[in-house]
């Protein structure tokens, strides 16, 4: 009578275990359409989005194998990627996922890359993501709001950050004016030249060599030819090349002529911030110009 009930024991733990088996988490969920997910952080309870919400969303993209070609740090309102959720027109789509996740969820989407591009951004797929592969999109879902509550959180956001900008061009004009330098004011610029006008104007379509310094308000750097080794060319007058302020404070200078030039954000990154997030929206920055002398054909001996 023993053995039996040992067996049977036997029998029940084994079950147990199989039962538990069978109804874990899976590592990978499924939408509806086929969208393939997987959640690092659930919430449990909050709020949904609904088709016409706005979505302010931390995004990174990244290949199957983690390598990173796109994060949303820095690129504008609360520091995240803003969404409007429309409708779900193409099952399986990103847009699916959205819907999916609660205020504060962190979930890792598995979308196929052309379709992610062609369908949801409408453009092309970068050439070094392959058609036919998965790419990851990691998403941590930080805040949902009527289309309403985001305009007036975003009219607030704007008036924040037009006082912290101008605090920044004050302190910075205040040091320099402290420290005797001689401030021009043209166009919204603030420029301080050096002691000599050197050469000739820069004319249009003329192609010239930069060197420049590029700052934060605080001093930190983000661009320096120097240290690239060569200066920047380009062709005056053309668009395309630099922020308006850059180009109009080489309009106003010479070749060999050095300069200081403060740029406020609505002639510079405005709201966007720069390509690639290294200025942040509504940044001035500080470039010190070096426009080197005009190169002269007819001094140029061929040995």
């Amino acid at each position: 009578m023993r053995k039996i009930n040992k067996k049977i024991s036997i029998l029940f733990v084994a079950t147990i275990i199989l039962i538990g088996c069978e109804t874990g988490s899976p590592e990978y969920f499924l939408t509806e359409g086929g969208l393939k997910y997987k959640y690092q952080d659930i919430v449990g309870e909050g709020k949904q989005p609904q088709v016409g919400d706005v979505l302010s969303v931390a995004m990174k993209w990244s290949t199957i194998e983690d390598s990173v070609f796109y994060t949303s740090v820095n690129t504008g309102y609360n520091g995240a990627d803003i969404i409007k959720l429309q409708k779900e027109n193409q099952p399986g789509g990103i847009e699916e996922g959205f819907a999916k996740l609660i205020e504060g969820d962190s979930v890792t989407f598995y979308i196929n890359s052309e379709r992610f591009f062609r369908e949801y951004l409408q453009t092309e797929r970068p050439a070094f993501l392959i058609s036919d592969a998965e790419m990851k999109i990691d998403i941590r879902l930080i805040k949902v709001q009527t289309n309403r509550e985001y305009e007036l959180a975003l009219i607030e956001w704007q008036r924040q950050k037009d006082f912290e900008e101008f605090k920044k061009i004050e302190e910075t004009l205040g040091y320099w004016k402290s420290s005797g330098d001689s401030i021009v004011e043209v166009d919204g610029l603030y420029i301080v030249y050096d002691a000599i006008e050197r050469g000739e104007t820069i004319n249009y379509n003329e192609i010239f060599e930069l060197h420049y310094i590029a700052t934060f308000t605080n001093g930190q750097e983000f661009y320096n030819t120097y240290n690239n080794g060569a200066p920047d060319e380009f062709q005056f007058g053309q668009s395309g090349q630099m922020v308006e302020g850059l180009q109009n404070a080489i309009s106003l200078m010479k070749y060999g002529q050095k300069a200081k030039v403060l740029i406020p954000s609505d002639i510079g990154f405005k709201e966007k911030g720069s390509a690639g997030n290294i200025v942040p929206p509504y940044t001035p920055v500080v470039c010190y110009l070096e426009v080197l002398p005009k190169f002269d054909e007819d001094v140029f001996i061929e040995k």
